[in-house]
């Protein structure tokens, strides 16, 4: 009895180690959902008690009227661009994360950026901690075959990276020049100037 305990005792350490192996990205995305959900709980618990208004900054204000009017001159001139917001660069867990820049936001910088001879535009923007933090990073491609066919690269990379991280992608059709944001997974089309800024809003928060 006590050998015939020990080769199942082993038998199921090793069976367990095999599951975890086989199934690592359904183990991946369950473990980033209970995180998710996890903030999002504590973001509504800290909503309760403090007024939305005050977790926005006067910078971050101008930040977002800055970004806000970059987004909308970029869909006037059908110019492509990929924005990704996030509260942590290195859980994003990509490979490439682009050229480092660290540098402050301004309309003309993200217009240089996503003109069409640079040489980052083709990738996504990464702001993070109210800066621009890297530019022309490769994003993960969603393979959600319920996403509009219309939609392009840039479109996929887009919810991609929303699939698996806590991040917020705006991103500009420089066929069409309609905005769309992508969230949790979900693609978000047509999006109004008025619904951008609640958008940024929620990012800068």
């Amino acid at each position: 009895m006590d050998l015939l305990s020990l080769i199942l005792n082993q038998v199921v350490s090793v069976g367990v180690i095999l599951l975890l192996i086989v199934f690592q990205p359904e183990v991946r995305r369950f473990l980033l959902f209970l995180g998710k959900s996890f903030l999002r709980q504590r973001s509504s618990f800290i909503a309760k008690y403090f007024d939305n208004n005050l977790l926005i900054t006067k910078k971050q204000r101008r930040e977002i009227r800055l970004i806000r009017l970059a987004i909308e001159e970029f869909s006037q001139s059908k110019t492509g661009a990929l924005l990704v917001f996030t509260r942590n660069p290195a859980g994003m867990g990509l490979t490439n994360q682009g050229t480092i820049l660290n540098a402050e936001i301004s309309k003309v910088f993200l217009k240089t950026i996503f003109h069409k001879d640079s040489p980052l535009h083709d990738g996504a923007m990464i702001i993070y901690n109210d800066k621009v933090y890297s530019a022309g990073a490769i994003l993960p491609v969603s393979e959600n075959n319920n996403l509009p066919k219309e939609v392009g690269l840039r479109h996929r990379a887009g919810v991609g990276i929303t699939e698996d991280t806590n991040v917020i992608s705006l991103m500009v059709s420089e066929e069409t020049g309609i905005i769309s944001v992508a969230e949790n997974g979900v693609l978000e089309r047509h999006i109004s100037l008025e619904r951008l800024e609640e958008i940024l809003e929620d990012a800068f928060k």
